[in-house]
């Protein structure tokens, strides 16, 4: 996907020339933020195309995070591109390991008037949830930011951009300084155990600490400052998690809710394919019953592998390099994001120039019985055809001697 950003770009590139001209302006807002774990995150990203310089028709960048620190959930399109006549803005984007590959260009062909656009407002409103305590700095990378020239016959790619990133700080602690503490499993975690343990700590010594699970109350041990519980057999399902304390001077503070789910559970895997796509590769595809990654390990001669981390139900790699008169061998894995990993048996392919060919060993001795078959099948016919033949050669005998 991230290939064909980069191709739609490249194909603007073909109208456009390099100019310096006067600086426009890209950033995040806020450039610091302080949230708490757990908190929704919105930040911007701003474009500013002064009119004494130069405007804006389309741009592409990049926005980095840490994945660690900042869960990702949507981006949507911003309001600049969209002013002053433009019908719609082409809008698209790729996020993968912690970056967010975005690409948006107005909705008017070069040579019209008015094709880009001049001012300040937002390109992308980006949402992100913080899951854990620390820092995540917000960077812009690899613009490419593309005007109107003057007499609109060609864009130009802007060389003078000035960028500012940002920074979300994010704080673990309760509203009132209670936090929880290892080895309490993070915010928004996956395990794939049954039992818990959970531990909070406070700035002040603790008179009686209550946890509160999915609407049940839950008394907790108290040692000075910390207070704790452990949970045996919980079955699989997601947990929310307060604890409320009361301290030394009797005052009451709490945590904020921790999400945790249990999971103990192997993915199933099913519809295992393989379809030739040239002489040399091969798709192989199959579903998991729950979002799970990909990994697949392929040998002849030498143990290969190829893997994809991203969370899916439906998974498809590609093999390429391949020997098409070869037969590989190849077996599946796929773990979810509790890290229950199932694996598949082993099956076989024989690549051949573009002709589907997948399944298991038994396809082999299928295959083995089928030649068996017609080599049988040739015999038992060469024999009956020698014997109808032999008995019309007699008969034919017969009669020359009867008519002699």
């Amino acid at each position: 996907m991230k290939n064909k950003l980069k191709l739609v770009i490249g194909i603007f590139i073909l109208f456009v020339s390099i100019n310096l001209i006067n600086a426009v302006e890209i950033s995040v807002y806020p450039s610091s933020l302080s949230v708490a774990e757990g908190d929704n995150v919105l930040i911007k990203i701003l474009g500013d195309a002064p009119s004494s310089g130069t405007d804006v028709y389309a741009i592409e960048y990049e926005v980095a995070y840490d994945e660690d620190k900042l869960e990702f959930n949507s981006i949507e399109e911003g309001d600049l591109l969209n002013n002053n006549g433009s019908d719609a803005t082409y809008f698209d984007y790729v996020v993968s390991d912690g970056l967010i590959s975005v690409y948006a260009v107005r909705d008017k062909s070069f040579g019209d008037s008015n094709v880009g656009i001049y001012g300040n407002g937002t390109f992308a409103i980006i949402n992100f949830t913080a899951i854990s305590g620390g820092e995540s700095d917000i960077e812009i990378n690899s613009v490419i930011w593309i005007n109107s020239t003057i007499d609109n016959e060609q864009g130009t790619i802007v060389d003078d951009i000035d960028i500012d990133d940002g920074i979300v700080k994010i704080d673990d602690l309760g509203l009132f300084g209670v936090s929880f503490i290892a080895p309490t499993p993070s915010n928004n975690s996956f395990i794939n155990y049954n039992d818990l343990y959970i531990n909070v700590s406070s700035e002040n010594d603790l008179n009686s600490c209550k946890l509160l699970m999915n609407g049940e109350n839950y008394n907790m041990n108290v040692v000075e400052d910390s207070c704790y519980v452990e949970l045996l057999g919980l079955g699989d399902g997601e947990y929310n998690l307060k604890v409320t304390v009361i301290d030394v001077e009797d005052t009451e503070e709490s945590t904020r809710t921790r999400k945790i789910t249990i999971d103990t559970a192997k993915p199933d895997l099913s519809n295992v394919d393989v379809q030739t796509i040239s002489e040399d590769s091969v798709h192989i595809s199959w579903n998991t019953n729950e979002l799970a990654d990909s990994l697949i390990y392929y040998w002849n001669s030498t143990l290969r592998s190829l893997s994809d981390d991203d969370f899916e139900l439906e998974h498809v790699l590609t093999l390429t390099a391949l020997n098409s008169k070869l037969t590989y061998n190849f077996n599946i894995t796929s773990c979810d994001r509790a890290n229950n990993c199932e694996f598949s048996e082993n099956y076989d392919f024989l690549v051949s120039g573009g002709f589907s060919s997948g399944g298991n060993s038994n396809n082999f001795l299928l295959y083995c019985l089928a030649i068996v078959f017609a080599v049988f099948a040739g015999i038992i016919g060469y024999i009956l055809f020698g014997k109808i033949k032999a008995k019309k050669e007699a008969e034919q005998k017969n009669m020359q001697q009867n008519t002699g």
